[in-house]
């Protein structure tokens, strides 16, 4: 007795499982062997294009090691490590094949640097964020005396009010610092500037005018000498004797 032959559909569907499951272990060799070989064995870290990766940017990355090359998140993983000590504005990355992961982030650069009363030193970009990017040589530095910014740099983080303050006194004074010595940051509305000309104290909360102040005293007022305190914080300014 003849047995039925299958039917033409049963045929194709079982040409079309069979082309399937081959499909699906070719894919699943290719991952495994993809995984297997080509996976990271060195990772080249930056920061801007040009600078060195510091020290914590390196023990994040290396933690790259070993994966693989492909079908990996990198996005995700590099996106993580944002945080108030590593603010990156973006990054970027390259895999070079079979073994090389290239790493770019970018850091705004530090606008100011604040000096804390424990001789910490922290540069903080146009955003108020911090940055360990190295200052370049025309960077205005701030030494701060009051005790408050120890807890408020702890957390990298500074007074947005603050901020726009010495925001504003980088802005209007990068022409006139070349007679600059020292700028202090004494108390909330207390700030001196010391210069080869004298030892001036602004309001900070009134900075524009004082600062104006300032600069019509350091190109008009010849008399003025490196041992007197130019008071600006009042109407007209107060001059006194720095005592010995």
């Amino acid at each position: 007795m003849r047995q039925p032959q299958p039917s033409p559909f049963l045929i194709q569907f079982r040409q079309a499982l069979w082309w399937f499951l081959l499909t699906i272990l070719l894919i699943t060799g290719l991952i495994l062997f993809f995984n297997q070989y080509f996976l990271v064995r060195k990772v080249s870290c930056t920061i801007n294009h040009s600078l060195p990766c510091t020290q914590s940017l390196i023990i994040a990355t290396n933690e790259f090691i070993d994966k693989p090359m492909l079908f990996y998140n990198y996005y995700h993983r590099l996106n993580s490590l944002f945080q108030p000590s590593l603010n990156f504005q973006s990054f970027s990355y390259v895999k070079l094949l079979p073994h090389t992961l290239k790493i770019n982030f970018i850091f705004s650069p530090p606008v100011y640097q604040l000096v804390t009363p424990n001789n910490l030193i922290m540069g903080f970009d146009q955003f108020g964020e911090y940055s360990f990017i190295p200052p370049d040589d025309n960077v205005l530095i701030i030494k701060s005396h009051h005790q408050a910014t120890n807890q408020a740099l702890t957390q990298y983080q500074l007074d947005p009010v603050l901020h726009q303050k010495f925001m504003q006194l980088d802005y209007f004074t990068t022409d006139q610092r070349q007679n600059w010595q020292t700028v202090n940051f004494i108390a909330l509305n207390h700030l001196e500037i010391v210069t080869s000309k004298a030892t001036y104290i602004l309001d900070l909360f009134n900075l524009d005018e004082n600062l104006q102040k300032m600069t019509f005293l350091e190109d008009n007022w010849q008399s003025l000498d490196h041992g007197q305190i130019v008071d600006l914080r009042f109407r007209l300014p107060v001059i006194k004797i720095k005592s010995n």
